[in-house]
């Protein structure tokens, strides 16, 4: 009877129950939102994954059921938050994260101390190990022999690929891929470099072109907007990319081609293409959005044989006389470079 007193500190009734700043939480895919989730994405813009933050009691949705005992309860329901996760927001969260203890076999995760009985409602950790894990803190941990310890390393998938196969690399910044850049191609003294990333793989058809364009303008700096997103590549000279470096304001450079495409300061070109059959400004043939994986599906159903590799000019022609197949991601938006 006094808990709501002038002087009470709880000023909401759902506080008594300590619901103040906690929530249950899960992080859902678009399609698991739909399926799962009792709150909507309208009005929430695209990303790759969700937060699920179910809360607060409200009496939005309110019911009369019967308790395990046949008796007539009034049943209330939980708010539901939706908050779209960008890649910075899923890192923040995973430096925090931290699990109660769970194990593996299979690759499946089980609770610490229980057993398997069904595999149905396990989620699948793929390419885990069996073994009993903890997380504590973003960092990821093996539980050993009578309970002891030890701090998994981190993964190096890429890297493991690369010395199998005696490719070069180079491991830098976390986050500033612009450092992260200069320096690995400082590492090898190239002069020049050619941006081209692993979701872009359409691109080597037109490198040469615009290598031999770059030379022969002298430039600082070359870019092509005439060609689908993900085909071109961008060119720029050591000394340029340098001084772009230096002039930076923020370290998250992951659009970095706004920091370079400045033609008052560097010499800065853009290679043009009136080709008809590859001009096509509008079209996405990389990979952000589950949308983008259906468009690449497709294309390798079409053209894929074994032991061939199609050309650019074979990928164009499908997508010209099929234009239904770049209408599956024609609403996804491209990431934007800084001014």
């Amino acid at each position: 009877s006094s808990v709501f007193t002038k002087n009470s500190e709880i000023k909401n009734y759902f506080n008594i129950w300590g619901f103040n700043n906690y929530a249950m939480g899960r992080i859902l895919s678009k399609n698991e939102v739909e399926k799962y989730s009792n709150d909507t994405l309208q009005d929430i813009e695209e990303a790759p994954l969700y937060l699920e933050l179910i809360h607060h009691p409200t009496l939005k949705g309110a019911k009369i059921v019967r308790d395990e005992l046949g008796r007539l309860r009034p049943a209330l329901n939980y708010s539901t938050s939706l908050f779209p996760l960008e890649e910075e927001s899923l890192k923040e969260i995973f430096k925090s994260m931290y699990t109660a203890r769970f194990c593996v076999k299979n690759e499946y995760a089980y609770r610490y101390g229980s057993s398997i009985k069904t595999t149905k409602y396990l989620p699948k950790l793929i390419g885990v190990k069996d073994g009993c894990y903890e997380i504590q803190n973003g960092h990821a941990y093996s539980v050993d022999w009578f309970g002891i310890v030890s701090k998994l390393k981190e993964d190096q998938i890429l890297v493991d690929i690369a010395e199998r196969n005696h490719i070069k690399y180079y491991r830098g910044h976390p986050d500033d891929v612009m450092v992260r850049i200069y320096n690995g191609a400082k590492k090898y003294n190239a002069d020049v470099l050619v941006g081209t990333t692993g979701d872009n793989l359409f691109q080597d058809s037109f490198i040469d072109k615009m290598i031999d364009f770059f030379e022969e303008n002298n430039a600082d700096f070359v870019y092509c907007y005439d060609l689908p997103m993900g085909v071109p590549p961008f060119l720029a000279r050591m000394t340029t990319f340098k001084k772009a470096i230096e002039t930076k304001d923020e370290i998250n450079t992951e659009r970095w081609v706004g920091y370079l495409n400045r033609p008052e300061i560097y010499s800065v070109y853009e290679y043009k293409v009136t080709d008809p059959l590859y001009y096509h400004p509008n079209w996405r043939l990389t990979m952000d959005y589950p949308e983008d994986y259906e468009v690449f599906k497709r294309i390798y159903n079409e053209l894929y044989r074994e032991g061939k590799i199609f050309s650019i000019e074979e990928l164009m022609t499908l997508l010209n006389n099929k234009p239904e197949i770049m209408k599956i991601n024609k609403d996804k938006m491209q990431k934007k470079d800084p001014d």
